[in-house]
């Protein structure tokens, strides 16, 4: 074998063991780099480190999905599928006075619907009546949340947002601010007490 011809084994050799090595290590980095979180991801878990900060609980959730769009839940058959909606629930509990503990406080809900020009609207599904005053401080939050906000509830004094985490931070703080307001005002109605006083004198 010629020197000439020796040197061109000789190249060839080198560059397929540097190609060796470079599958080597992109076999090697690809599978971190996969497994590490995106600019998204980043973004919901600084979300969620404030909200628990705040004193709001965060978790991961499924929910019956408000879409009136019967045909999305449907399966290649015509069969009915889950209308499961994955989601993530903001909840605080409800601050209640002294003189409120024995009293039960009503369930309420609005859900987003898009038959309703995809607005957040009040749920046929309450229980107790709602005072008026409260009413409005929830219906005033409305359009200040975030549009990926699909539902909003109370249960057990459990005031709860779902959302799915795609706004801002400014989003976030609105979110946390309805939070606040919402459960430091009693949904009860308040029954008036010049009534009360009245029906004892009779």
């Amino acid at each position: 074998m010629s020197p000439a011809a020796g040197f061109r084994a000789s190249e060839r050799l080198t560059k397929m063991s540097y190609l060796i090595v470079i599958l080597v290590l992109f076999f090697i980095v690809a599978p971190i780099i996969s497994i590490l979180p995106s600019k998204q991801q980043k973004q919901q878990m600084a979300f969620r480190q404030t909200a628990r900060a705040a004193g709001v609980s965060v978790a991961l959730v499924k929910i019956e999905d408000p879409d009136s769009d019967r045909d999305k839940y449907l399966s290649s058959t015509g069969r009915p599928l889950p209308r499961d909606l994955a989601c993530v629930a903001y909840r605080r509990p409800r601050k209640k006075s002294h003189s409120q503990m024995a009293m039960p406080m009503p369930s309420w809900m609005l859900l987003r619907n898009k038959s309703a020009g995809n607005q957040l609207a009040w749920s046929e599904d309450e229980t107790g009546e709602i005072d008026p005053i409260f009413r409005q401080l929830v219906e005033s939050h409305i359009s200040d949340l975030p549009v990926d906000v699909i539902r909003l509830e109370e249960t057990a004094e459990l005031v709860s947002v779902y959302w799915h985490e795609i706004s801002d931070e400014q989003g976030l703080a609105k979110v946390l601010g309805f939070l606040n307001e919402v459960v430091a005002l009693s949904p009860c109605l308040q029954k008036d007490s010049s009534s009360e006083n009245d029906s004892d004198d009779l």
